[in-house]
């Protein structure tokens, strides 16, 4: 009989339990499609410049995060489109900002999409890719320095070779004097004759 009401037990708390997920599920459900009818209400706020009924419809539903893929995107552009209306740029630049980081390949419709718009895209799109190019160092002029050794040593050859020629020089002149037959030249000191023998006078 124990068996039997623990099995009772399990069964209805399953039952319990998928009857609050299946609620879960259709009024995930219905709220999404409810605000699907948010997006056509806003856009026509929109049109009909109601931009902060517009706004304040768009934002409830984003931030329970109904919204996916166009429906997104139409999101962003109606709430952009209402802040350009309210001269509200920086806000109009953060939605958008928003939508290009979800969806960066989106390209403007030049029809519907009003010229401010297009010029926003384009601005945040020029601005990532300046921040993804690799900063270009710019390039430094090399300044080559004076050989200082090797100035130090050309003056040392040079000292030699002055001193070499010096040297060489005066070899040729002492060569020179001495084939001269007119020049005069004094020969080595003759030695004095030695002592005579005792009794030679």
């Amino acid at each position: 009989m124990c068996a039997l009401q623990k099995a009772f037990a399990r069964l209805t708390w399953i039952i319990v339990f998928t009857q609050i997920l299946n609620s879960t599920l259709i009024a995930k459900e219905s709220f999404q499609d409810e605000c699907e009818r948010a997006l056509e209400i806003a856009e026509q706020q929109y049109f009909e410049g109601h931009f902060d009924d517009a706004i304040a419809l768009l934002n409830r539903c984003l931030n329970k995060g109904a919204f996916s893929g166009n429906n997104l995107i139409n999101a962003y552009k109606i709430l952009a489109e209402c802040y350009i209306s309210k001269s509200e740029l920086d806000q109009a630049r953060n939605f958008v900002k928003k939508m290009l980081e979800e969806f960066p390949y989106y390209q403007p419709d030049k029809e519907k999409d009003s010229l401010i718009l297009i010029e926003l895209v384009e601005e945040i799109k020029q601005q990532k890719i300046k921040k993804e190019e690799p900063e270009q160092k710019p390039e430094t002029e090399i300044v080559q320095k004076p050989d200082i050794k090797r100035k130090k040593g050309n003056k040392v050859f040079l000292w030699i070779g002055v001193g070499a020629a010096a040297i060489g020089g005066g070899v040729v002149a002492a060569l020179r004097g001495g084939g001269n037959g007119g020049g005069t030249t004094n020969g080595p000191e003759r030695l004095p004759d030695p002592p005579g023998e005792p009794g030679s006078n």
